[in-house]
């Protein structure tokens, strides 16, 4: 009876060698699955992109849209917006965007900058993007910062973020150019 007991062990630490050696193989060749930590110990996302996926992430450009959003003023203002999107976990994702916003007709670099911060200060700005159906899909609010030259005069505002969005909502966006507009009250 000894015999046996002594060749069912064997059994059981021969099954453990093999058990550990084909955690440390698939460790090493990247195929272990139980739980994506790194290397900091914080989880990460386990969801690399899909091939459709990249094209998404590429930057668009959304169009250039002009306005004169003083009453008192005939200057305007022009709007250039990009877009891309980013994959998140289960299948939601971020939309980040750029706009930027330049004079469109120049004077004096110290009347541009003046006229620039009053549209930074004094007027709340949104981006309406549509979708192919040319419905309103979001409409976001932008903060701008003042972008300046070397002299400290503002040159253009630029607003520079993120929003949630699913990956369907992104591909809903109008693929007409501009597939949005802004939105203001100056004050």
């Amino acid at each position: 009876m000894p015999e046996k007991g002594r060749s069912f062990g064997w059994f059981w630490f021969l099954a453990l060698v093999i058990a550990v050696g084909v955690l440390v193989n698939s460790v090493k060749n990247g195929t272990h699955k139980s739980s994506d930590v790194s290397p900091a110990g914080s989880a990460v996302a386990a969801t690399p992109a899909a091939p459709d996926d990249s094209l998404l992430m590429k930057r668009v450009s959304r169009g250039m849209q002009t306005a004169a959003v003083f009453n008192n003023s005939k200057r305007e203002v022009v709007f250039f917006l990009w877009t891309s999107w980013i994959p998140g976990e289960t299948r939601e994702g971020v939309m980040r965007y750029q706009v930027r916003a330049y004079l469109g007709d120049t004077t004096k670099p110290a009347t541009d900058s003046l006229f620039l911060r009053r549209v930074q200060l004094q007027c709340r700005i949104s981006a309406e993007l549509t979708d192919n159906q040319d419905f309103q899909l979001r409409s976001f609010p932008l903060q701008f910062l003042a972008m300046q030259d070397d002299d400290h005069n503002t040159t253009s505002l630029e607003a520079n973020d993120s929003v949630a969005m699913s990956k369907t909502e992104y591909s809903s966006i109008s693929q007409a150019n501009p597939a949005w507009s802004p939105t203001w009250r100056c004050y």
